[in-house]
Parts: C-alpha cells; structure tokens; sequence
C-alpha cells in the first residue's frame, strides 16, 4: 500500500512530527498516523498556511525533518509561502500532498491541479503513484537539508480503514557538510588583506571556537539580533551598539559576514561598494548579494584569528553614537524603540524569543543591550511578514520549560489572524505574543524612495488601519492586556497572552528623524 510506503520512507529520513491538516484524499495517511500516536508527535489544524509555517517552526530548534500533510487542491498551493521560507532557511520540512491519480492531470477534475512541480526550485519533488516510486525515491534520498515535496497520488479512499504497520529505527540525523581546502586558502587570502575588516553577524548558533576567534579578531561587530553573539560576555566590547548608523561612518575594506543574510540596512548598500571586499561564511548557500562577493560553508574551527588593521577610530565613533541612542531612547520613552526596550525588562531569562520582520527586527537590534540572554529566532530566509505567528507558535510547542515570546508588527499579526487556533496544539507550554501597533506599515515612512510623498498617498502606502487587537484575542479565547508607558499592569500568570502595544506617533517619527540626522 503506497500510503505505508510513503509513511515509512520519512520515518526512515527521521520525521517523528507531523503537521495534519486532515481531507478526505490524505484519510489514508492519517490513518496511518493514528495507528501509531505512540510514536509520532501530531499536530493537526484546519488552515495548511499556518500549519505549514507551524512546522517550519518546529525545524527551528531541533535537527530532524517535520512533515506537513495536506490533501489535495489549492490546499497544497497554501503551502507555497512557508516552503519558499524553508528554502532560503535551509530547513528540513517535508511537504506529503496527496493527489489524484496522474490520469486525471489536465482534465479539469474536481482537486485535480498540476501539484507536482507545484513548488517550482522551492523543493525537490518527487511524484508517487505507486510503491515503485517510494523505492525509487527511497534509493534517492537519505537525508533531508531542505524542502522536500512528496506527492501522492490516491485513488478514492475506500471504506475500510487501512492497517498500516511501520518499523521504527533510530532518527536519522543529517550528516555534516566538509570544508573544502581551497576554502580555507581562500578565507587565509582574505583575511590576510591589509585593510581594515568590520565583522557582520547574521543568524547562526555561535560555537566556543567562532567566539574566541572573534575575540582574537578584534575586529568592531556589526551583529543581528538572531546571531547570538550578544549574549556573549567576551565580545561585548566589539558590538556596535550603535548600529547601521555606527558601520556607515567606518572607512573599512572588507567585510566578513557570518550566518545569514542580516537585516541591516548597512549591508544592503554594501551592493554598491565595489571598493569594500565581501565575504560570507555560512551554512546557507546564499551570498545574500548580487555581485562582488564570496561565500563559502561554515564548520567551526574554519578559521583563526590574524593581525588585522584596526580601525583606529570605530570606538570614538560607536561611542558618540551610541550616546545619541541612549539620549533619544530617554528623549522620546514613548516612542516605538523606547517601548520595545523597556517590554524587554520583563521577558524572563529562560525565555526563548521570535521576532517579526520589518521594523521589530531591526529595532530590536538597535535598542537591546548589548547581552540578549535569550535565544532569538525569526524567519529570515526571503523576509517575508506573513506566517510569523504561526512559525513562532511551532517553535514554541519545543519550550516544555520556560516562556515563548513573540515580538510582531501590526500588519504582520494581521497576515496569520488564524494563528492562534494552533495554541491549543500547545497544552503545556506558555507564549506571549506582543504586537506593536502603530496603526499600519511605518517601515516605508523611512525608505528612500518613499520620501516626500503626499501625505494624503500615505495611507495606501503604510496600509493604514484603525483595528485594534482585544477583540482578536478574545474571539481565540486569550488574555489580553495594552502595555501602558509604564509597563505591565500585572503579572501575567495565563498560559497565553496577546499584549498590544499603542507607541506615540509624533514621539516615534521626532525620534527616528533625529536619530537619521545626526
């Protein structure tokens, strides 16, 4: 029977958590599933958007693929968004689409849609009709990285329910990547390079190795909230707590970006520096620009520390600027900055936090002190606002101890409004999901090539809105509560909550103009 088939191909590839969004074509894999609870973690939801972005969550913090099944139709297609994230994630989510039979491809049949490069370069793709094909892709494969569609193609079910008997072994744990010779001779090369070097950190999981390294460097750290460097005592002095602000002053010849791709505005513009050389180390094969750099895979030891030039300046200038920070921060605390600075005193230190696109992340960046002792988590694969409730709410079904905390935009909470119907997936954790509401999309007040535009176009722009989120916690049944100016009114002791966040406007815009100016 394929359905046994397809099961036992992904518990063979580790897959110990499925993700159910339940129909009538996958009722055979269900089943399947059903029979054997005592094994298999499961999840179900009735929306396969927010439960695909659920999974991608649960790849977040463990090593092992999650598997996310759907029947067939535009069911598979609300998949499309979380894939293209776990693409540029690198994460190992197994898509299981069930389908009709191939003969029924082009006839315009009831669910009958051309699922099987429905995905496109997103994911590799393997169509399954038969238990010739499982052993075929089975034979393929033996280990998920990335995105991985199967899609199985059933006939009508039948009344009876299957018996499905699956062997269990031990999870299969992908094997580690090998650093090429040439890449060390390369990253020596660059290093090497008499000019000064300006370190960018994106998302990564700092080893004890990198950590020492960089401290040797001594070289100034432009680092991402998702990078994890500012929880470490021994660089704290070489982060710039003044930020894109503090980079774009530096008279620098090269830069070696660390992780992901990061979310400053600095390294965009690095697009256009053709002076300045780039070099990324990364598990993810993406350079994260378009022209005139290098990139290369990460393993811990890669690389050590060498004399560099330093720049003899950089602390003058990060102190001034981060002065100026701190005097706006106390300048305007009614702010948006200044308000997410001061929520962060009350996250516990066992907390774990996901962080929304957009403004959060950015702003986070900036006004955290220089030690964020949680781990920081985001989608920062293709930077997209929608699925980050959902992705936020899967990581958090991993926490059995301690809190998860979400930090979004308003218009990103209101992309994934079903999102919190997957709480009740989470009966023994706690989350506190935090919207900062300014009433629309305030990221493009300060874009370029949005300024000085009629303040009555504005409202198009930005996605203007008036709602307010009470009533959206209290439809899904959560606490709520409005973070006033002077914090938490009490205690939160609930198991969920959505906190909202009203920032002053004029006190938000008069800070980030004098922050732009100076």
């Amino acid at each position: 029977m394929i359905a046994q088939s397809v099961l036992q191909a992904c518990v063979n590839l580790g897959v110990r958590e499925f993700v159910v969004c339940a129909g009538s074509r996958n009722s055979d894999l269900v089943h399947g599933l059903l029979q054997h609870r005592d094994q298999v973690e499961l999840y179900s939801f009735f929306e396969e958007r927010s439960a695909a972005f659920f999974a991608l969550g649960r790849t977040l913090s463990q090593p092992y693929p999650v598997a996310i099944i759907t029947t067939s139709g535009t069911a598979a297609a609300e998949l499309l968004p979380a894939v293209i994230e776990a693409h540029y994630q690198e994460r190992p989510l197994v898509m299981i689409t069930a389908d009709r039979p191939i003969r029924y491809r082009g006839s315009g049949a009831p669910q009958a849609i051309e699922q099987s490069e429905l995905f496109s370069v997103y994911a590799e793709t393997y169509d399954l009709e038969s238990d010739d094909d499982v052993r075929s892709f089975r034979a393929a494969t033996d280990e998920v990285r990335s995105p991985l569609h199967l899609n199985v193609c059933l006939e009508e079910p039948g009344k009876e329910i299957p018996e499905i008997h699956l062997k269990w072994t031990d999870r299969h744990r992908p094997a580690p990547n090998h650093q090429q010779a040439s890449d060390f001779l390369a990253l020596e090369r660059f290093l090497e390079k008499p000019t000064p070097l300006l370190v960018i950190a994106g998302c990564l999981t700092p080893d004890p190795k990198l950590v020492a390294t960089l401290a040797s460097l001594n070289a100034p750290i432009l680092a991402d909230a998702t990078s994890g460097l500012h929880a470490e005592p021994s660089l704290a002095h070489l982060i710039l707590r003044g930020g894109d602000r503090t980079a774009q002053q530096l008279e620098l010849g090269k830069v070696l970006r660390l992780g992901g791709v990061p979310s400053f505005r600095f390294w965009r513009d690095l697009e256009t520096q053709a002076n300045i050389d780039v070099l990324s180390l990364s598990n993810r094969p993406f350079s994260g620009l378009a022209c005139h750099s290098m990139l290369f895979e990460y393993a811990p030891g890669c690389f050590e520390a060498s004399s560099q030039n330093t720049l003899t300046d950089w602390k003058e200038i990060e102190a001034a600027q981060a002065a100026h920070l701190e005097r706006l921060l106390s300048q305007y605390p009614h702010s948006e900055p200044a308000q997410l600075r001061a929520l962060l005193t009350y996250i516990p230190i066992d907390a774990q936090l996901f962080v929304g696109n957009s403004l959060p992340i950015r702003e986070l960046s900036l006004v955290a002190a220089r030690k964020l002792p949680w781990p920081v988590y985001a989608n920062r694969g293709a930077n997209g606002i929608d699925g980050n409730l959902a992705t936020s709410f899967g990581l958090a079904a991993g926490q059995e101890q301690g809190e998860t905390w979400g930090l979004f935009g308003d218009l990103t909470t209101l992309y994934d409004l079903a999102a919190p119907g997957l709480l009740s997936e989470l009966p023994h954790t706690q989350t506190r999901t935090v919207v900062i509401n300014n009433g629309g999309g305030k990221i493009f007040r300060r874009l370029p090539n949005f300024q000085g535009i009629a303040p009555n176009d504005t409202a198009i722009i930005e996605n203007h809105h008036q709602f307010d989120f009470q009533s959206w916690a209290q439809a899904w049944g959560i606490d709520y509560h409005l973070i006033q100016a002077n914090g938490l009114a009490e205690s939160l002791s609930c198991q969920h909550a959505i906190l909202e966040i009203r920032p002053d406007e004029n006190q938000t815009e008069a800070f980030w103009a004098d922050y732009l100016q100076n």
